[in-house]
């Protein structure tokens, strides 16, 4: 199994995302996203173990401490390699990868746990918009992910765990409300 330390949106901004998510399922070129129970997501780490009782107790340490993030979404991007991802990427503010750094050093002791594109320093801020699909179908998709409203506001309000393949949410908790 595998772990995920991931941000999530409000409603408001999880909206476009789904829409865009549907809209690929519903041309057939992959419904891996809409079909896995996942929310639209920035994955913050991956890692392959946790510490469930210490990284829930330090991950809500973090949020109780930490105040809602306001980003904005402004660009679509492509991951070749191991498998395509079409992502959608925030703007990459000194306050998100001062936050991304933060939480990395708060719940993660062996930073060199975390996946290498995943570290301070090598991290792509990203939500991933489509993957599982044969790179025939890239253009298609791309297509599609151009019909978000760039660039538009993603608020950031909470954090959380998840397992994967297959997706189970662990935990999360709400960032502190200014």
């Amino acid at each position: 199994m595998s772990f995920a330390l991931v941000m999530y949106f409000d409603q408001p901004s999880e909206a476009p995302i789904r829409e865009i998510w549907q809209q690929i399922a519903d041309a057939n070129l992959t419904s891996a996203l809409p079909d896995s129970g996942v929310r639209p997501h920035l994955t913050l780490s991956v890692f392959d173990e946790i510490q469930c009782l210490s990284c829930e107790e330090e991950l809500e340490t973090f949020a109780n401490e930490t105040k809602l993030l306001s980003l904005e979404a402004s660009h679509i991007g492509i991951f070749t390699y191991p498998q395509p991802v079409v992502f959608l990427a925030p703007t990459p503010t000194l306050e998100l990868i001062a936050f991304h750094r933060r939480i990395i050093h708060s719940i993660i002791l062996d930073v060199a746990s975390t996946r290498a594109m995943y570290r301070p320093g090598s991290w792509v801020p990203h939500c991933t918009l489509a993957l599982d699909f044969k790179i025939e179908l890239l253009s298609g998709i791309a297509k599609i992910s151009t019909d978000l409203p760039l660039p538009f506001k993603l608020r950031a309000t909470q954090v959380g765990v998840v397992e994967f393949q297959p997706i189970k949410p662990l935990f999360d908790f709400d960032l502190m409300n200014e």
